[in-house]
């Protein structure tokens, strides 16, 4: 579950799918047509403020919670990423006009990363 999350490895998915308005506009596909983003461990550290080793437990703990796939180029080379399709479901509590309250869930998606 998602809230099971820290809440820095939530900030870093925010910032994935921040950058990957910048990644669409600037034609990163792979050769499947998806869209990746590149944002590099040693960039995560310094936004982070955060050692090499942190910023590895971030992007592992977004792969672990199924929100990120990261495909090694190589040496030297950042990683590509790919922010993958959440779903959560909110609830929300709601005061009728008699009084009680009402339980809401709702449902919603995320997917426009890699399809």
């Amino acid at each position: 579950m998602i809230l099971n999350l820290c809440c820095e490895a939530k900030l870093l998915y925010g910032f994935l799918l921040d950058r990957m308005s910048l990644s669409k506009k600037n034609g990163w596909r792979d050769s499947q047509n998806r869209v990746f983003v590149i944002y590099s461990t040693k960039r995560i550290m310094k936004d982070f403020n955060c050692a090499h080793g942190k910023a590895e437990r971030l992007l592992a703990d977004l792969e672990r919670f199924g929100l990120l796939k990261r495909v090694r180029r190589g040496a030297g080379q950042p990683s590509m990423l790919y922010p993958l399709k959440f779903t959560s479901q909110e609830r929300s509590l709601i005061t009728s006009s008699s009084g009680g309250n009402i339980d809401i869930v709702r449902s919603s998606d995320y997917n426009d990363s890699i399809n």
